[in-house]
């Protein structure tokens, strides 16, 4: 799937500002990211992309091909999870958190106007200590991002994280991606009885469902 969007204001958004994707084909990834980066471009936005692929620094031109769009210097940043979640070798939710709200701050007062980040979440299941408050910093990510000019998408891979911890990644997003499409989580804050009474891979089938069948979706 192509995305082919030049955003002329902020009305024109597509993605809100805490989004989940949830994905089982790379292909979702890779079509996410570039169109989350795209809108960030178009709307003069630094990006930090937090990802274990990491481009080439020697092929600037091919990043910029990859995103179909001109990168000025210093807009997009790449970063390894280790630099963006690790902290003393530890993930602390509230130095993570700081030191989004100092990048945002930094990238205003840079007279870019906003920062956006793309984080693969896959490193939240590579055993680095601290990982077990995950849900915990995407709650209080959501009061963080409440700040002006500050975006993020955390992309999450189905068929790699534990149907049980999806629930709650759910739970901690207002506005869920699936299947290229962006809607409101019925399920945001939300604990159904259908939570504790079905096995965790039951509920969120049910669960996944629903959002592809939202009627409120808009497609990236």
């Amino acid at each position: 799937m192509t995305m082919h969007f030049t955003p002329s204001s902020r009305k024109d958004l597509i993605f809100p500002k805490h989004t989940c994707l949830l994905y089982r084909r790379p292909a979702d990834r890779i079509e996410s990211t570039k169109a989350f980066v795209r809108e960030g471009l178009a709307l003069e936005e630094r990006i930090l992309w937090v990802t274990a692929d990491i481009p080439d620094p020697s092929s600037p031109g091919a990043v910029q091909e990859a995103f179909g769009a001109p990168i000025r210097e210093g807009q997009l940043v790449v970063l390894p999870p280790k630099g963006f979640v690790l902290r003393e070798g530890r993930f602390q939710p509230r130095a993570v958190m700081a030191f989004i709200r100092e990048e945002g701050k930094k990238a205003l007062e840079s007279g870019w106007n906003g920062l956006r980040i793309i984080c693969d979440m896959s490193w939240a299941i590579q055993g680095f200590a601290g990982s077990e408050h995950l849900i915990e910093y995407e709650i209080h990510l959501g009061e963080l991002l409440q700040a002006r000019g500050l975006r993020i998408l955390c992309q999450y891979e189905l068929t790699r994280f534990p149907p049980a911890l999806l629930l709650y990644v759910i739970t901690a997003h207002p506005h869920i991606a699936f299947k290229g499409r962006i809607a409101h989580n019925p399920f945001y804050l939300v604990l159904p009885p259908s939570m504790l009474e079905m096995p965790p891979k039951t509920t969120l089938e049910l669960w996944l469902a629903k959002l592809a069948e939202s009627e409120e979706a808009r497609v990236f």
